[in-house]
């Protein structure tokens, strides 16, 4: 079967709540809001979690004031440019920070599989100690409006979530479905 089994969705939550906690370890008051197939009605036995954590104030603050020290070290005049890049790009970094030395951590089972910072939406991809792929971006909110609109077409009918998650499949097992190579993403597809 495509559709996850109680099994997989088990491993989901675990995953879900081990980001969580590194999370709340990295950014206090942050939370993990979650998009994409995990939650739009289109999942299936392979899907990952795609995570966006919506930072607290103050963390998104510490975060610029960071980036724009290193910024201004690295381009030397350019400080106060704030942009959500600076402030995603920091946020990776950090993340990845955390999970691999926070003593706090070491017990949820996170492994930081790659750190994207240069790319239009910098990502920290992680796994879970249940062997669950997430990817973690940071204040990236079109996402989350977009699988809201993908579950309201997955509950028009069930055969639009079959069809749906069968493109996704087919695309899969063709290797056309990675935005980062050049093909479509699996929402694309969808």
């Amino acid at each position: 079967s495509m559709r996850p089994s109680d099994d997989d969705l088990k491993r989901i939550e675990l995953a879900k709540r081990a980001i969580e906690k590194a999370v709340e370890v990295a950014f206090p008051g942050s939370r993990a809001e979650y998009f994409g197939s995990a939650v739009n009605g289109f999942e299936t036995n392979l899907s990952d979690i795609d995570c966006v954590v919506l930072l607290s104030p103050s963390a998104a603050k510490k975060l610029l004031e960071d980036g724009e020290e290193q910024l201004e070290e690295d381009h030397p005049g350019t400080g106060g440019r704030r942009t959500r890049k600076i402030e995603a790009k920091q946020a990776v970094q950090v993340l990845n920070d955390a999970i691999r030395t926070c003593p706090e951590l070491e017990d949820v089972g996170l492994t930081v599989t790659e750190v994207i910072k240069e790319a239009r939406v910098p990502l920290l991809k992680c796994e879970s100690a249940e062997g669950v792929a997430i990817d973690v971006s940071f204040n990236n909110t079109l996402p989350l409006h977009n699988s809201k609109l993908l579950r309201s077409y997955a509950g028009l009918h069930e055969n639009v979530q079959l069809l749906g998650c069968l493109v996704k499949m087919w695309a899969k097992k063709r290797g056309v479905n990675d935005a980062h190579t050049g093909t479509l993403s699996g929402y694309s597809f969808v």
